[in-house]
């Protein structure tokens, strides 16, 4: 398996939203949208299939921990301040609301991992950045 081809853990509620969320687009490909609209919905019905060909549900670890994965609040630690990071399919909203990408560096290194662990980050100027999982939780 490539590295594009990577399993993208993804909770149950999160799954089924997109599940529905593709069946809406489907059904509304009427032609009655103007050109930029239906290359819009037809990119997000191409993002939600290839997400979904990749997800797998992800459970707690033998352990008992829960794990990090589309649809879930990540509450951090990196030694100064807390942060939330609810994981997305979309883009990074860290300013707004908090939402990471799943494809992001950060989205990509919390990904099935379960509080008390740690992560490190890349930034783009080129340092660290080591997080401690403090929660995980669904985010619906």
């Amino acid at each position: 398996m490539t590295s594009s081809a990577r399993a993208l853990p993804i909770t149950v509620t999160a799954r089924n939203a997109l599940t529905t969320e593709l069946r809406e687009l489907r059904a509304h490909a009427d032609g009655a949208e103007d050109a930029a609209a239906g290359a819009a919905r037809r990119r997000r019905i191409r993002e939600l299939e290839r997400a979904l060909l990749h997800a797998v549900v992800e459970h707690p670890g033998d352990d008992g921990r829960p794990r990090a994965a589309v649809g879930t609040v990540v509450r951090t630690d990196d030694g100064r301040r807390f942060a939330e990071h609810t994981i997305t399919l979309g883009e990074d909203r860290p300013g707004r609301d908090g939402a990471v990408c799943a494809r992001s560096p950060l989205g990509r290194a919390l990904l099935g991992r379960a509080p008390g662990e740690i992560v490190a980050v890349e930034r783009a100027d080129g340092r660290t950045r080591h997080l401690r999982v403090l929660a995980v939780r669904d985010a619906v």
